[in-house]
């Protein structure tokens, strides 16, 4: 037996060496360009937007609004806690000489601007990539949520085991609305809690008024099945908003109320009509929510409301400006 052991061995090839993948690291000329791209891309984004340079004609004028906006992105573009931005980014002078400060502002400067953020202004950043809607015209609205909670869930199974008693998590609730071509989000909405997604619709059409001629359907799923969300849309962007109906499938089409909700039945089943192509892109929408949290994390770190408003927002800037920069364009805005 213990020969046949071995002649068994004998007779075996000899593994073939594992071929690792190639390391792609960027040089740090290339990390030097990048930095410089998203700096540019940043700032002339929330120069696009008409964001006031400064908020007070009193104020001391040492670092402007605009300045300070873009610092708040460019943390969760890198990912950094407020300290190590500091740390990491104050000794570049890439950083300051594009945003044209004399010196890098102090890590508390940028924590307590976080709360003082005017949300209006961080929307119409958000709505200056507009610009790259896609000439398909369709767009993807959805809702996701991000928690306080930082905690591994080995973590909190120990505190249960243990009897330890545990703070109900935080939520901030975010809707976008998402190009199915570039996965850009072109509107937002930030809310502090638990809310219904009907209720963003008005906020979010408002935000796309300014790509009113160009979109052409706004897809969403059956949560913000309403008539009346359908009529508001069609009358405010002059396009069309398809959602399946809600209820039992097998419903005939007379007993569902509403002359939209009517058609969505009639054209949103099983035929392969083009409203069923068309809302079959629909879940590109869910990637770009998946994007969202794992590049830039499903916790927050901010505590206050307004904190973890404003992060939020940041992190759906930080969002566009990554695909911009990885669809190469960038030159749209110049840069």
């Amino acid at each position: 037996m213990v020969e046949q052991r071995k002649r068994y061995r004998d007779k075996k090839e000899p593994k073939k060496a594992e071929t690792r993948r190639p390391c792609t690291r960027l040089s740090v000329h290339e990390c030097q360009r990048t930095l410089h791209t998203v700096v540019c891309l940043v700032m002339t984004s929330v120069v696009t937007a008409e964001v006031p340079e400064y908020r007070h004609l009193r104020s001391n004028h040492v670092y402007s609004y605009r300045q300070k906006i873009a610092l708040l992105v460019l943390r969760e573009y890198l990912d950094l806690p407020y300290r190590r931005m500091y740390e990491v980014v104050g000794g570049n002078p890439i950083v300051t000489d594009v945003l044209g400060m004399d010196f890098f502002p102090h890590h508390s400067t940028l924590a307590k601007f976080s709360k003082s953020v005017d949300a209006e202004d961080l929307k119409a950043v958000v709505c200056s990539f507009q610009v790259l809607l896609d000439q398909s015209g369709v767009a993807a609205l959805d809702g996701t949520y991000l928690s306080d909670r930082r905690r591994s869930a080995h973590y909190e199974r120990r505190l249960k085991d243990f009897g330890v008693p545990q703070r109900k998590p935080v939520f901030t609730k975010a809707s976008i609305v998402s190009d199915v071509e570039t996965k850009i989000i072109l509107a937002a909405e930030v809310f502090c809690g638990r809310k219904h997604d009907v209720t963003f619709v008005p906020e979010m059409v408002r935000q796309l008024q300014s790509c009113r001629d160009r979109l052409r359907y706004l897809v969403a799923d059956k949560g913000y099945d309403c008539e009346r969300i359908h009529f508001f849309v069609r009358k405010q962007l002059g396009a069309r908003f398809l959602a399946p109906c809600k209820g039992n499938p097998w419903m005939p089409v007379q007993h569902i109320g509403g002359h939209f909700r009517r058609r969505m039945k009639q054209f949103l089943g099983p035929l392969c009509s083009v409203f069923t192509r068309i809302y079959r892109m629909r879940a590109i929408v869910e990637t770009t929510n998946s994007m969202l949290k794992k590049v830039f994390g499903s916790t927050l770190r901010a505590v206050s409301p307004e904190g973890r408003r404003t992060e939020t927002f940041m992190r759906i800037i930080a969002h566009n400006v990554r695909q911009t920069v990885a669809l190469g364009k960038s030159w749209v805005f110049g840069v």
